[in-house]
């Protein structure tokens, strides 16, 4: 009798989880309920993947950096970077930031020399190529997954952009002040779109360089101002003349550089 009871009951439940399974599918249960299901459901499989011995977080990532094509081996890429690098270097004494200024013996003006097609798609590859390889390890990129690309416009927009072309995936500039006067804070007062990102989505930061200072940071407020993750932030060389590291860990953002300069 008691095993009747049981049986029905579990029926019952199946029966239950399947009607719930099924109006999920077709869109007809509220956005928050269908996110709670998807979180149990998601729960349940990873726990399983992880009992039977599958790294799940290892394939993901194994499998997310088959989207990123490589133009030089890992082990080559930071020797080739600070050679190119040096071709595009400004050897005089400059001051960098606009607030906390610091001074530099060199200037390497990336932002210039990729205002050459040829020049910004070298470096989206290069971009790619370390993205590529860094994926696979969780201490370097923290957020693997992300949905479209974003730069500041006070920054390498036309690197930014061939890395998003390059990768198949939307571009977004950031203004550094708002472009347009409106009583309603829309996000076209801050950012160039062609779409909008859906909400929720994730950026990831595209840059030749950050010294962490004011820019970044205007960017980082706005996106999140505006509903959107961001997590990630990849450059080609990190200025060591100020603490950017740091500065963007204090906000919630990894920092990425292929390659490290301005060495104290």
């Amino acid at each position: 009798m008691l095993d009747k009871i049981v049986i029905s009951l579990l029926l019952v439940l199946s029966s239950i989880s399947t009607v719930i399974g099924f109006c999920d599918s077709l869109g007809f249960l509220p956005d928050r309920f269908s996110r709670f299901i998807n979180r149990k459901k998601n729960a349940s499989v990873f726990e399983l993947l992880k009992d039977m011995g599958i790294d799940y977080d290892k394939y993901t990532r194994n499998n997310l950096s088959l989207n990123f094509p490589t133009s030089a081996s890992d082990a080559e890429l930071k020797s080739i970077v600070k050679k190119e690098l040096e071709e595009i270097t400004i050897n005089k004494e400059i001051f960098i930031g606009q607030i906390r200024t610091v001074r530099a013996n060199y200037y390497i003006d990336l932002i210039g020399a990729s205002t050459n097609p040829a020049t910004a798609n070298l470096y989206a590859r290069y971009l790619s190529t370390y993205w590529q390889a860094a994926l696979k390890d969780n201490t370097k990129v923290i957020h693997p997954k992300f949905d479209f690309v974003v730069t500041p416009k006070g920054g390498s927009p036309i690197l930014g952009y061939e890395f998003s072309k390059l990768i198949n995936k939307p571009f977004i500039l950031h203004e550094n002040s708002e472009r347009l006067k409106c009583n309603d804070d829309i996000f076209e007062k801050n950012f160039n779109a062609s779409k909008r990102p859906t909400e929720k989505s994730v950026a990831l930061i595209v840059d030749d360089s950050t010294t962490g200072g004011r820019m970044i940071e205007s960017l980082i407020s706005d996106l999140r101002r505006y509903g959107y993750g961001v997590f990630e932030c990849l450059v080609v060389f990190e200025p060591k003349l100020k603490d950017s590291r740091q500065k963007l860990k204090d906000l919630g953002v990894n920092l990425n550089s292929i390659v490290t300069t301005h060495e104290k």
